[in-house]
């Protein structure tokens, strides 16, 4: 019996033992399988982000190939637009050559018809006068009393001076389109300068009843070109005797400045409008005006002055003008200044 029990019992323990190992068996396999499972899942999973990433990197690309695309066809539109500024540049420079060589033209045109008009017309009546004057004397000189001969003789010597007047503004003037107008400044004194001007034009002003008055400082000394310093004093000085009436009046004065002498020369005679004013340095606008007695004039001292002053200005300006009709008109121009070293 004992036997059997033991028998039993080891077959008892045999059947745990099997129980055991099956139960482990089972368990191991079901391990095996739902580790095969996460296997599974993280492969898929895996795969997943894979696909993902592969994605993720296709659509970069794409963004960067369309960025790219976007950034060199930018680059090429703004290298374009570039080309055309730069072609519309060169256009509108060629454009504004052409307006000022046009301009250029039209002025040389107008110069050209002023030059053939003065010397067709302004330049023809004095030396008329002059050859008239001349033919009636030596036809009539032992017939002509002296009273009618003084007479003819004043005529002659007026037309004789304008014409001097007007040939010396047109050497001028045409050397100075012409860039060979010689600039020679030196140290001038303005009260003398004034002086010799009105001599020379000192009958003319007597022949009208003009008083002409100088206020200019002692030791006024200038640096300048006395020539053309003394070419525009006495244009300006013409001018205003001929816009003048009888009995009228011209004041010539000077101004010491910091760095400068300004001059001016104002008459009380007929005056100006602002339209005649703006147009005076311009030789396509001028238009031949009479003065108060019939006097008649080119036009063309007035430009020559502006230019003449714009070389010795310090400045490199011009003539300032104020004028009003009825009301006269005032000249003023700015020399470079010389103190006077005392003695």
């Amino acid at each position: 019996r004992d036997l059997e029990t033991e028998i039993f019992l080891q077959r008892q323990t045999e059947a745990v033992a099997d129980l055991q190992t099956k139960y482990e068996t089972e368990k191991k396999e079901k391990e095996i399988v739902l580790l095969t499972k996460e296997n599974q899942e993280q492969n898929l999973l895996l795969l997943k982000q894979e696909n993902f990433r592969n994605v993720l990197i296709l659509v970069l690309l794409l963004i960067f190939l369309v960025a790219a695309g976007m950034f060199f066809r930018y680059r090429a539109k703004k290298k374009m637009n570039e080309t055309l500024r730069e072609k519309n540049r060169e256009i509108e420079k060629r454009k504004n050559e052409v307006e000022l060589l046009n301009t250029s033209l039209r002025e040389l045109n107008s110069a050209k018809d002023k030059f053939f008009a003065i010397i067709s017309h302004d330049l023809k009546n004095p030396i008329n006068l002059l050859t008239l004057s001349t033919s009636y004397m030596l036809k009539n000189l032992y017939e002509t009393d002296k009273d009618k001969l003084g007479l003819y003789l004043e005529n002659m010597d007026k037309s004789a001076q304008s014409l001097e007047f007007l040939l010396k503004n047109l050497l001028n003037w045409a050397q100075s389109q012409l860039g060979t107008l010689q600039f020679n400044p030196q140290k001038t004194d303005v009260a003398g300068l004034v002086s010799n001007c009105m001599q020379e034009l000192e009958t003319f002003a007597i022949q009208k009843g003009i008083s002409i008055k100088t206020i200019i400082p002692k030791d006024t000394i200038v640096l300048v070109d006395a020539e053309m310093t003394a070419t525009v004093i006495r244009n300006i000085i013409s001018n205003a005797i001929k816009f003048t009436g009888t009995g009228g009046r011209i004041d010539v004065s000077a101004r010491k400045l910091k760095d400068a002498v300004e001059i001016s020369i104002c008459d009380n005679g007929i005056g100006m409008d602002d339209e005649t004013r703006k147009g005076l340095f311009k030789i396509d606008q001028k238009k031949s005006v009479q003065g108060t007695a019939g006097e008649r004039g080119t036009g063309l001292g007035l430009i020559l002055c502006n230019e003449l002053i714009q070389k010795n200005n310090p400045a490199g300006k011009g003539l300032k003008i104020e004028s009003a009709p009825g009301k006269g008109s005032c000249f003023y121009f700015k020399l470079t200044n010389f103190p006077p070293v005392n003695p």
